[in-house]
């Protein structure tokens, strides 16, 4: 289905399928609570660190972590010089005009993300290289520029978006969804990602891509968006995501 969506601009982009990281190919270089545990691991006797590929304050969902392996294992050929997106299993391309525009526009900025997340992305081989070296050792971050000291960071869209964390050496140009308005469902282009993320000026665009979502299996994410389908007066998924980023698909 992901496929048949991205025929329009096949003159654009070429898909080739590759095998994902699953838990069970996941190398691992964390055991279960190997020291120095994480100061986000609550002291309550039920929550624990599990074994994980990265350390720091990276999230320890085991599916999380696949995600991100998966996804970084690409990085890190942008970042070797290699001209590549990431697309991830049920991206929809829902707008292939607007996906038309802003590849011609924006393709090679540093962060190209022209649907609702990180269904379909690239960036830059210098992001790329800042993202590789960052991830090889995740550090830990306590309270720092008014983030939670609790943060774990599950997943590449909370990294990516909140470079102020992790010190970012470099000022760039950025294609991003705004993920801070409820009001406004907008891909923004501007050299400040938070003018993006609020849509405050920059130039504007439709989403070209969204999320298939299968509403009885659930595809195969970790979070349960079932609020947000059960009842539709609901903008947020308590797991983060909004409604409009999906195409809900009933069967």
């Amino acid at each position: 289905m992901s496929l048949e969506s991205f025929k329009p601009v096949e003159d654009l982009v070429s898909i080739t399928p590759i095998q994902c990281t699953t838990p069970a190919t996941l190398p691992i270089r964390f055991q279960e609570n190997q020291e120095p545990i994480p100061f986000y691991v609550a002291p309550d006797g039920k929550d624990y660190l599990r074994a994980r590929h990265y350390g720091g304050t990276f999230c320890d969902d085991p599916l999380y972590n696949c995600v991100m392996h998966s996804h970084m294992q690409l990085v890190k050929r942008i970042a070797e010089g290699e001209e590549l997106a990431i697309m991830e299993h049920d991206a929809a391309l829902i707008n292939p005009d607007s996906f038309r525009e802003m590849f011609e526009l924006f393709w090679g900025c540093d962060l190209f993300i022209p649907g609702a997340c990180m269904e379909f992305w690239s960036c830059s081989q210098g992001y790329a290289q800042w993202l590789v070296k960052l991830m090889d050792d995740f550090p830990y971050v306590e309270e720092k520029n008014g983030y939670p000291e609790d943060q774990r960071f599950s997943g590449p869209m909370g990294i990516l978006i909140n470079p102020q964390v992790f010190d970012r050496p470099f000022t760039g140009t950025w294609l991003l969804p705004s993920k801070e308005r409820v009001d406004v469902d907008k891909i923004v282009y501007a050299t400040h990602q938070h003018e993006c993320l609020f849509a405050r000026g920059g130039m504007q665009f439709d989403p070209a891509c969204k999320q298939y979502y299968f509403t009885k299996t659930k595809n195969t994410n970790a979070p349960d968006y079932s609020d947000v389908i059960e009842d539709e007066t609901l903008e947020y998924s308590a797991s983060g995501p909004m409604r409009r980023d999906f195409v809900f698909i009933d069967e």
